[in-house]
């Protein structure tokens, strides 16, 4: 399970790489905000909604950066 979560992860770190430039506040705090959703699942243990909410962040950051 933590191999989808290290996954979506990885997907989300190459967006903060090479897609995104800059972050408006509100973007900025909706992403704190599903980050800190996630990191509350992980620690846990309910692998299910960590992963919904790594999904979520994933989904947020293509729609921001046109790539979804």
């Amino acid at each position: 399970m933590m191999t989808k979560l290290q996954e979506i992860s990885s997907e989300i770190c190459n967006i903060f790489a090479n897609k995104l430039t800059s972050l408006t506040e509100e973007q900025a705090e909706h992403l704190n905000l599903l980050n800190n959703s996630m990191n509350f699942y992980i620690q846990l243990k309910d692998n299910d909604k960590a992963i919904y909410n790594a999904r979520e962040t994933l989904k947020y950051l293509k729609q921001i950066t046109k790539d979804g």
